[in-house]
């Protein structure tokens, strides 16, 4: 190699070791507080539909990688219903809220959010879900 090839890699080199440098900075993989793969995730299973004056069986399943902390559940439409289930710190928690609705419909539906915080205080994305009340 002569000089001037040794010069080119020596400078396409340095200039890789400034752009790895560069996507070192800020928010990245190893930030526990910024890596979105982990954020905290809830899932909410709840029936299609239920008929006035039964019981809602709305099933919670929360995950987080830094521990689950606490769930939050709203219900609002025919019921309004706030829970707040915490926990002994662990990756994964599975819950069950139970609802009875009114035989008299205020609403036709019930609207349920949840949303689930982890111990360092990281909340997850609030998931909601929809049931329909039929009348008999």
């Amino acid at each position: 190699m002569n000089t001037r090839t040794k010069s080119r890699w020596g400078m396409a080199a340095a200039l890789c070791g400034v752009a790895l440098l560069a996507a070192c900075e800020g928010e990245n993989l190893f930030d526990m507080q910024a890596n979105p793969n982990l954020a905290p995730r809830v899932e909410v299973f709840a029936p299609d539909f239920v008929y006035a004056g039964d019981t809602v069986s709305v099933s919670l399943t929360a995950t987080a990688a830094l521990n689950v902390q606490r769930i939050s559940v709203e219900i609002r439409g025919a019921v309004t219903k706030d829970t707040l289930i915490t926990t002994a710190a662990a990756p994964s928690v599975n819950a069950l809220v139970k609802v009875a609705t009114p035989t008299v419909l205020p609403a036709n539906m019930l609207l349920i959010n949840a949303q689930v915080t982890d111990v360092s205080g990281r909340l997850s994305r609030a998931v909601s879900d929809t049931v329909l009340l039929l009348i008999n």
